[in-house]
């Protein structure tokens, strides 16, 4: 619905905006190696399914 998995899913890599960016505290996500370490020490993914993060 509100696209919280895409936007989640940009923070980390995963996935990359078709156009745009994304900016996180005022800065764009650097899609490269050193920026992703970056954004992923502030920023966690939490799976729905316990079972999952083990």
């Amino acid at each position: 619905g509100a696209g919280k998995t895409t936007l989640l899913l940009q923070f980390n890599g995963t996935l990359r905006p078709s156009h745009g960016s994304i900016l996180l505290e005022g800065e764009a996500v650097d899609y490269s190696r050193g920026g992703l370490l970056k954004w992923r020490q502030k920023v966690g993914l939490v799976f729905q399914n316990p079972d999952d993060q083990l």
